[in-house]
């Protein structure tokens, strides 16, 4: 299954922004940041791919410090895959 993490250089924006998610309604929880994206923030938001479009909006308004970028995560042969969007 392919979702989307959303990477900022701290905890505190990374929670900033899955709160703000949770109060636009968007469908989103807090996880530990794979090693592939090589930012030093163990923790980052992660949605539904679906939710791209709505996510980046709201982060563009938002004008939210620390943004570091998106990634979608893929499974290939038991395998994470990282690629930055």
């Amino acid at each position: 299954m392919d979702y989307i993490i959303i990477v900022f250089k701290n905890r505190n924006n990374t929670l900033k922004f899955y709160n703000m998610l949770k109060r636009a309604g968007v469908a989103s929880s807090v996880m530990a940041t794979p090693k592939g994206t090589n930012i030093n923030c163990g923790i980052c938001v992660k949605t539904d791919k679906k939710n791209f479009a709505v996510t980046k909006g709201l982060l563009l308004r938002s004008g939210a410090s620390g943004f570091v970028g998106f990634y979608k995560i893929s499974k290939q042969f038991g395998r994470l895959i990282v690629s930055k969007l």
